[in-house]
This record gives C-alpha cells, structure tokens and sequence, in this order.
C-alpha cells in the first residue's frame, strides 16, 4: 500500500512539474536510443504583437489518431506529423488565430525542439537539438529568429 502511494505521489509529481513524457507508441517504454524525443520549445514575436503557439496534436509512428503533445513527447521513428494553433495579439484587444500543419521525418535516438513565430506569416520550425538543424518549418520565419532559437540548443539538450 506504501509503495502505490509513493508511486502515486511521484506521478503527480512529474505531472505538476511538467516533465512527464507522453509516449504515442503501444507496449513498454523503449530505450532513448529506439525513440525520438520532442519538446515543446516557446514563441518568438516581433515588439509589442505579442503571441503564442500551442501544438494541440501530434501523430507518429503509423497511428492513424492524433494525440496531445504536452511538454515532452516520446514517438518511434519516422514521419511525425504535427496540428498547431498559432495566436497572434493585438493592442488593445484583436487576435488572430491560425491554424495549421507540420510534417517532419524523426530519427531514433535523436531530441528535437519546436518553437513557434507569431509574426505576421506565423508558423512553426523544428530543430534537431543535437545538430541545430532545422528538419521542418511551416509559415515564414525570418532567419534571425531561427539563429535566436538556435542560442537555447544547449539547454534543450538537458531536458
């Protein structure tokens, strides 16, 4: 009974924290060698057009059902295919919502990071962690932003 608590306790745990992984693959956990690893990264934006994106689903594997993403995700490798919802305000109280796709081939072993733009064409890139790479990208993000991103590679790299 002391043992279910305690695991209880730690889930919970890892739940509030944010640092729970979903796995969107059947069966055991597999070793970070089998698997890619995603993480949601944050929004970039220009001055005061404030934004934010969320990546509602995600899709791997060969399921054919999207599920949440949430901070970390755990998926087999192959094509991932992501939804995303980019939110763009404007002073003192417009917002535009965009909504859209992303597709990406993930390797195993490999730890990948995508951030968002809410500028005037909002999208969403992805970066290999490990490379800086950037292996997908939707809408049109300047270059500057891409190379900003790049700066918290390192940080990512301990998640």
């Amino acid at each position: 009974m002391r043992t279910l608590a305690i695991s209880l306790i730690t889930s919970l745990v890892l739940l509030i924290t944010g640092c729970a992984s979903i796995r969107h693959y059947e069966g055991p956990a597999l070793p970070s060698t089998d698997i890619a690893i995603i993480l949601e990264g944050k929004s970039f934006s220009i001055g005061s057009k404030r934004g934010g994106f969320f990546v509602s689903q995600l899709k791997s594997g060969g399921n054919t059902q999207f599920k949440d993403m949430g901070n970390r995700s755990e998926v087999l490798p192959g094509e991932v295919h992501f939804t995303f919802l980019v939110v763009r305000f404007y002073q003192p109280f417009g917002k535009q919502y965009v909504k859209s796709s992303l597709k990406f081939v993930a390797e195993a072993g490999k730890k990948y990071v995508v951030h968002g733009w809410s500028g005037p064409k909002p999208g969403v890139w992805v970066l290999d962690i490990n490379t800086g790479t950037v292996v997908g990208r939707t809408g049109e993000i300047p270059e500057n932003t891409i190379a900003e991103s790049k700066q918290s590679l390192l940080y990512y790299q301990r998640q």
